[in-house]
């Protein structure tokens, strides 16, 4: 069966190497005729419907990708997220309820990328003038989790753990002393993430969430194209490996990790 993985410039360094892990051809741009299509965060064209199928629908990337309309979509199907608003209810209203801090994000962006900690309609002023254009509210929490779902169920879970020296509480990446690191979830992870993936029509993706100081579980976003490296990248190449028909080798580490979010 030919299998091609399609990326784009954003997502290439992970889809190259998956790509080769999984033994298919891979780009930017499927210029031949294949049975069954991996769109790995890509929403590119491609001028004929493949035989085989495809994984991650064009549409499905699209609804991801829109993270303030993602949220809606899984508000609309049951899914527990933060409250959303427009830009003028953030600068105007919610600080007169007083009820708390907001986040502002642009409405496509990769891990923390765009991440505007509003503490007041003074900040929120400051993040719309730096991109933001949708706000949550943000949701104080003792745990946060990526679930790794693929053919509707969890291949992988992990924690975002705190490195020696964090500079930022509220936004919890890499630069900000925080590191991914696979660990056994309980049920709530994947129950929740595969409810989102399937919430938005995708196949496979990595749903970020937290347990809420409240108790209440919340999904934060989802991920068409997480980046991957190691044993966590074959993990993703046994999984789509499995639902194309595709056989590959090596053996599947389990040391722990330290992924960049």
């Amino acid at each position: 069966m030919s299998v091609f993985l399609l990326y784009h410039g954003l997502t290439s360094s992970t889809g190259r190497e998956l790509a080769r892990a999984m033994g298919v051809e891979s780009g930017e741009v499927c210029r031949n005729r294949i049975e069954t299509l991996i769109r790995w965060g890509s929403r590119g064209a491609v001028g004929y419907r493949p035989t085989g199928g495809v994984i991650n629908s064009r549409a499905a990337i699209q609804k991801a990708s829109d993270k303030r309309a993602a949220l809606e979509f899984m508000r609309g199907a049951g899914v527990n997220v933060p409250k959303g608003m427009c830009i003028d209810d953030a600068r105007y209203r919610w600080f007169q309820w007083n009820t708390g801090p907001l986040v502002g994000r642009p409405i496509q962006h990769q891990g923390g990328s765009g991440f505007h900690l509003c503490l007041n309609s003074a900040d929120v002023v400051r993040a719309v003038n730096n991109g933001a254009e949708y706000f949550t509210e943000y949701v104080p929490n003792g745990e946060e989790w990526r679930a790794h779902i693929v053919g509707g169920q969890m291949v992988m879970a992990q924690l975002k753990c705190a490195e020696p020296v964090v500079s930022n509480e509220y936004c919890r990446n890499r630069e900000n002393g925080w590191a991914l690191n696979r660990r056994p979830a309980p049920g709530w992870v994947e129950s929740i993430g595969v409810q989102a993936i399937r919430a938005l029509g995708l196949d496979f993706g990595a749903v970020d969430m937290c347990k809420g100081n409240n108790g209440q579980s919340y999904v934060l976003e989802v991920n068409s194209a997480p980046g991957l490296e190691g044993d966590k990248l074959m993990v993703y190449a046994r999984a789509l490996a499995g639902m194309v028909g595709v056989e590959i080798g090596g053996v599947e580490g389990e040391e722990d990790d330290n992924t960049s979010l």
